[in-house]
């Protein structure tokens, strides 16, 4: 395959533009006590913009920069209108459906106590919060539902590398980064 001749930035420059652009965001908004949507966003646009800079597959890299955008528009409806969940938990499900896309493949093992575990906690957490609300406003509960069992499936996914190990030899930047 080809390679794309561009500009790759190390870990510190990454850091240091993030940490850059959050700085902004906290100049911006007043400590983070004004509310900002379009602010709120620029991490996220800058992590985009860095996701181009880095050395991974073609199609892992363009689901890692869809997660960050999908991230970015959630977090810009979330902020502009906060009582509208909907709005906000269908982009943070496609991101982490994009995210999980980037390292499902690399699991070699399920483990299986963690998925049960997870499982019986998320479907619980779902039940007895936001159960009663099914009748009165269904798409609310089923949005929010997918959200935390995608959630829950990242985290499933990321536990099973960090306890069965990785698939391939890229063991140092796909174990323990995941699962925090």
């Amino acid at each position: 395959m080809y390679r794309r001749n561009m500009l790759t930035l190390n870990r510190t420059h990454m850091l240091a533009i993030y940490g850059a652009t959050l700085l902004f965001v906290h100049i911006s908004s007043n400590g983070f006590r004004t509310n900002v949507p379009l602010v709120y966003t620029l991490p996220l646009i800058s992590l985009c913009a860095m996701g181009f800079c880095t050395r991974m597959q073609w199609n892992k890299q363009v689901a890692t920069i869809g997660s960050f955008l999908s991230l970015a528009i959630g977090v810009f409806h979330w902020t502009l209108s906060p009582k509208h969940l909907i709005y906000r938990a269908i982009p943070f499900c496609v991101s982490h459906l994009l995210y999980l896309y980037t390292f499902w493949g690399c699991v070699r093992r399920f483990w299986a106590p963690l998925g049960v575990v997870l499982f019986l906690y998320a479907a619980g957490l779902i039940y007895f919060c936001v159960g009663d609300l099914f009748r009165s406003l269904p798409l609310l509960v089923i949005s929010v539902a997918a959200d935390l069992f995608t959630i829950t499936l990242s985290l499933f996914a990321a536990g099973s590398l960090w306890k069965n190990g990785v698939k391939g030899n890229r063991i140092h930047e796909a174990k323990m980064v995941r699962i925090i």
